[in-house]
């Protein structure tokens, strides 16, 4: 079976061939914020109380929140099934009142993906490869268009930490190469995604400077001194 590929650095797509699946308007938020919460937490079986707190919490919009769930997942499902033929009931399983996400569909997921390519430390693999591949996973925040969900915030704080110490390392060792256009560019998308990062500026003003373009650093300072 193909894998579902998955993208949740920044917008969160699922894809397979040439399907891809998005939140497309406020009719889908909740759809799609069901499914990327039973993706990042796929093979852990989730109560229906759990999913009813994390999608509506204690609004009293919802006269009868258990029918209305069923209702999401059936949608979330037909969604799915855009994806092959049977993937929404394939992919979320239900026992016992709980759900899932099945650990058993294949999956290519991003996140993990940027992860695995910063933290790794495989000596027979080389580290700046890793560390670009990874920079250009990032395509933005981790679920963007949920990032004030109160589950979503501590992973998006996670994997911006991830950015900023990989894009860090990277520029550096970019740096040592003498690749400073490169490593100016990573340090620019780091100061896009934190602004006032003085670790970021310091090192941008140090790579211009050893390009010879002493008027850039000095606007770089200028900029961050204001």
């Amino acid at each position: 079976m193909e894998p579902i590929k998955i993208c949740m650095l920044g917008e969160f797509t699922l894809q397979t061939g040439d399907v891809i699946l998005r939140e497309s308007g406020n009719r889908s938020r909740r759809i799609f914020g069901l499914l990327s919460f039973l993706i990042c937490h796929r093979g852990h079986p989730v109560s229906q109380y759990k999913l009813i707190e994390l999608l509506w919490g204690d609004s009293a919009e919802v006269a009868n929140p258990e029918n209305t769930l069923r209702i999401l997942l059936h949608r979330a499902r037909n969604q799915l099934d855009q994806l092959y033929e049977g993937a929404g009931r394939e992919c979320i399983l239900r026992k016992d009142g709980s759900y899932c996400w099945n650990p058993d569909v294949p999956v290519e997921a991003d996140y993990e993906r940027f992860e695995q390519l910063i933290q790794s430390r495989d000596p027979q693999t080389d580290r700046l490869t890793n560390l670009l591949e990874a920079l250009k996973l990032y395509r933005g925040e981790f679920l963007l268009r949920q990032s004030s969900d109160s589950w979503v915030i501590p992973i998006c704080t996670h994997f911006q930490n991830l950015f900023f110490s990989g894009s860090q390392e990277a520029a550096q060792l970019l740096m040592e190469e003498q690749r400073h256009r490169e490593a100016a560019e990573i340090c620019r998308n780091w100061l896009s995604a934190e602004p006032y990062s003085d670790t970021a500026s310091q090192l941008l003003m140090r790579i211009l400077v050893a390009m010879g373009n002493s008027q850039g650093a000095t606007e770089v300072y200028e900029s961050f001194s204001r």
